[in-house]
């Protein structure tokens, strides 16, 4: 099924394929196409793709020339930095990111020949300078119609010997995943809430697309049909499956059962527009309506949303229920019937929920900070049928859903026998008290489930 990014307004259930997590060794990289000719003569550029890496140094895409090594290159040079090459330029950016959290974050770096080059991650843009002993490049990029061993590659860098031929340097492998990278031949704009939106072949300038939705054989260029020629130096290619419901309450939230009052949707959302509107007071759970099966693979469960913050009294809770109809006689946003596995957050600390059991842990970082938005993201990893192992991690954010750092990651290792007894497992999120007054984007990811 082919990978569909959402942006906001947009509720969305897909499947994707994720390309592998890279070799290392000589000659490393995912995917090539020699003879490529997508960027050729091109005067603006946007090359865009999806990443999840905890390096923080690697080429990430390369397209090389006759003779020249670097036409264009997009190389990470730590956990928040970048080089990007155009016509053997060189241009430095310096974000406020952390690319190497092992969080997916969107990446599009753009080119004109008025010799600008911007980076957006996430979003969020950050304009690159001319390194130090270079100039911008300000002409059309190089023209290869007559050039018969040019290559785009994935996954290094690549340069060409004094004979011509090109060479890999195992040190500049990419260890992560890569997913939809596209090629425009325009200069696009991004913002955190339209960063997400859905590629389709149809859309005006794009003059590839890779998908990246193929477990074997060749990576399908949809639009022009360049496929990319898969290679692993170290063993077959194999991908992971991932996942993924966005509701961003955009419209009315007929998705989700409720134990008490409906949801109330407002304008108290990301970037000031629709979000769940949360009463002072509540004691509510809200169940999403589809179920996520329990299987056997040892997968991983995530779910995750952003709260608002707003009083020192009450908490929060996220987790998977065994069934769609919730209680919230529990205590701390917990369900009160049922086995599930949750988490439950308040200013300084969380409470990991394990059916009656809780197990208590504070944030090293101290109490979360009034008025402020935070993303909270809880996982399940199973270890067996029994046996499962949770997390959560904190995030901070800007009002528009941009984050900026690790705020705190806590976690724990729980039996729970009646949980694996079950087919499905119910998404659900919660509030008690007064601490959060608006909800928006609530995410389920399952990796290899």
């Amino acid at each position: 099924m082919q990978l569909t990014k959402v942006k906001k307004k947009v509720s969305v259930s897909v499947s994707k394929t994720i390309a592998p997590t890279f070799p290392e060794g000589a000659g490393s990289a995912l995917a090539y196409k020699t003879d490529y000719n997508g960027m050729s003569a091109l005067s603006a550029l946007t090359v865009e793709m999806w990443i999840k890496t905890s390096d923080t140094m690697g080429g990430l895409l390369s397209w090389a020339a006759s003779g020249i090594g670097n036409d264009f290159l997009l190389y990470l040079t730590s956990s928040s930095t970048f080089d990007i090459w155009v016509g053997n330029k060189n241009y430095e950016v310096t974000t406020t990111k952390n690319i190497s959290d092992s969080n997916w974050h969107h990446l599009a770096a753009t080119w004109t020949t008025a010799g600008t080059v911007t980076l957006y991650v996430d979003g969020t843009a950050y304009a690159a300078t001319v390194a130090s002993g270079y100039t911008a490049y300000a002409t059309a990029l190089t023209n290869t119609s007559a050039i018969s061993n040019d290559r785009l590659l994935l996954g290094n860098d690549q340069d060409r010997d004094s004979a011509g031929a090109i060479t890999l340097d195992p040190t500049q492998t990419f260890s992560g995943s890569i997913d939809s990278v596209a090629v425009w031949n325009s200069a696009k704009t991004f913002t955190p809430t339209t960063y997400k939106t859905a590629i389709t072949e149809s859309d005006t300038n794009l003059v590839n697309y890779w998908s990246m939705d193929e477990s074997t054989g060749n990576l399908v260029d949809s639009k022009s049909g360049m496929n990319l020629t898969t290679v692993r130096t170290a063993g077959a290619l194999t991908t992971t499956t991932e996942t993924t419901f966005l509701k961003d309450f955009s419209s009315s939230p007929t998705d989700f059962s409720k134990s008490g009052s409906a949801l109330t949707v407002g304008t108290k959302g990301l970037g000031g527009g629709a979000g769940v509107t949360i009463p002072s007071g509540s004691d509510e759970i809200w169940t999403l309506n589809n179920p996520c099966p329990i299987t056997a693979n040892n997968g991983t469960y995530a779910v995750s949303g952003y709260f608002h913050n707003v009083s020192n009294s009450g908490f929060g809770a996220l987790g998977f229920s065994t069934n769609l109809s919730n209680s919230s006689a529990g205590s701390s946003g917990a369900p009160g019937s049922n086995s599930f596995l949750g988490v439950a957050f308040h200013g300084g600390g969380i409470y990991f929920l394990n059916n009656g059991a809780i197990t208590s842990l504070n944030n090293a970082s101290g109490d979360i900070t009034l008025n402020n938005w935070y993303k909270f993201i809880f996982s399940i990893s199973e270890t067996n049928a029994t046996t499962f192992n949770l997390k959560l991690d904190t995030y901070n954010s800007d009002a528009n859903g941009a984050l900026s750092g690790l705020f705190g990651s806590l976690s724990t290792s729980v039996t729970n026998t009646s949980i694996s007894t079950f087919a499905n497992l119910y998404p659900f999120f919660s509030a008690e008290g007064s601490r959060f007054n608006a909800l928006d984007n609530f995410e389920i990811t399952l990796t290899g489930v």
